[in-house]
């Protein structure tokens, strides 16, 4: 009697361990791979984020790490703030990236004709080998903006947008790998951005 209690439990494991398996396979169906499930469930649903000073609002893959720092004016007693957000998409290979440079005056006010061409130029002039692909005038709401791509080195490339609005420079970023790439992916991000 005791042998047959035995057998009839492990039947009952093998039967048991069957359904298991046969119910994960109903909730991920075949069709798609682990890196596809992963993507659903990590990077489907961006989470909005905005500072704690609630100036902006923007849509990251995951929340972003937040750096500060102040940068000296040269030749004045004035200092500009700059922060940083930043994130990046393990599956794509992307980074997401805000740098936000508040300036103690209002460029325009002091003479400087065109601040958003002049960051596009420091950025370009930070760091050796980078290449301007292509830059645009536009707007951002009423504020002016400058799209830009560059590349970085063959394949690598950083592709966003600069918005000057009065004394801020925003500047929103995404380094990527051409063959990595996702266009649905840059416009969640850039078209996401909002001033308050």
């Amino acid at each position: 009697m005791k042998k047959s209690l035995k057998w009839g439990l492990i039947i009952f494991l093998i039967f048991f361990i069957f359904l298991a398996i046969k119910g994960t396979l109903l909730l991920y169906p075949e069709k798609e791979t682990a890196d596809e499930i992963i993507n659903r469930f990590t990077y489907e649903e961006w989470k909005d984020f905005s500072p704690l000073t609630g100036e902006f609002k923007i849509r990251f893959p995951i929340n972003p790490i937040h750096q500060t720092d102040t940068i000296p004016v040269p030749h004045t007693d004035l200092v500009a703030n700059f922060n940083m957000y930043t994130t990046g998409d393990k599956i794509n290979d992307a980074i997401y990236f805000i740098y936000i440079t508040e300036s103690p005056v209002d460029p325009m006010e002091i003479g400087v004709s065109n601040p958003l061409e002049i960051a596009l130029n420091g950025m370009l002039l930070s760091k050796l080998n980078l290449k301007l692909i292509s830059s645009e005038a536009t707007t951002f709401g009423e504020y002016e903006a400058l799209d830009f791509l560059i590349q970085e080195k063959p394949g690598v490339f950083m592709r966003g947008k600069l918005i000057m609005a009065e004394r801020t420079l925003y500047q929103l970023v995404v380094a990527y790998e051409s063959e990595t790439y996702k266009e649905s992916d840059y416009s969640r991000f850039i078209n996401s951005f909002e001033l308050f």
